[in-house]
Parts: C-alpha cells; sequence; structure tokens
C-alpha cells in the first residue's frame, strides 16, 4: 500500500506543480508569458489518473490516503507560492 501510494502521490504532485507552474492568474500577476494552453487539461488528467486507477481497482483505502496527501501537498504548494507572488 506504501508503495502505491508513494507513486500515485509522486505522479499527482508532478501534475499540480506543472498547473501551478501555468496558473495563468499567477503569471499575469508576475508578468510572464507562458504558451502552453493545451498542456494544462493533460496536466489535470494525470493528476486525477492516479486516483481513477485506484478507485478502479477497489483500493478504498489506498484511494483516501491519496486524496488526503494530495489535497495536503496541493494547499502547502499554493500557500509556499501565494507568498512568493505577494513579494
Amino acid at each position: 500500500m506504501v508503495f502505491e501510494v508513494a507513486l500515485a502521490l509522486v505522479l499527482t504532485v508532478a501534475a499540480i506543480v506543472g498547473l501551478a507552474a501555468l496558473d495563468p492568474k499567477r503569471n499575469r500577476t508576475l508578468r510572464v508569458r507562458t504558451g502552453f494552453r493545451i498542456v494544462r487539461p493533460v496536466l489535470l488528467l494525470l493528476a486525477l489518473t492516479p486516483g481513477v486507477l485506484l478507485l478502479v481497482q477497489a483500493r478504498s483505502a489506498t484511494f483516501v490516503v491519496w486524496i488526503g496527501l494530495a489535497s495536503i501537498v496541493g494547499w502547502l504548494l499554493a500557500n509556499l507560492l501565494g507568498e512568493r507572488s505577494v513579494e
């Protein structure tokens, strides 16, 4: 179970970091131009795919751990990036 959660979390966190880097509001505030509009839906699918796979495999306990950890990491990332953009 630990390996499955770790692998799913790594994929999700990588996608969340990519989504944060391509966030249009944050980039507009920081005056950064990115032309990767097609990449955002792909990253969103990549972030959600581990959860869907865990549910399809009927690993509900692993899914609950994954969704909790993904929420915490997403919150921490938003908190860290929010502090950066205020400066």
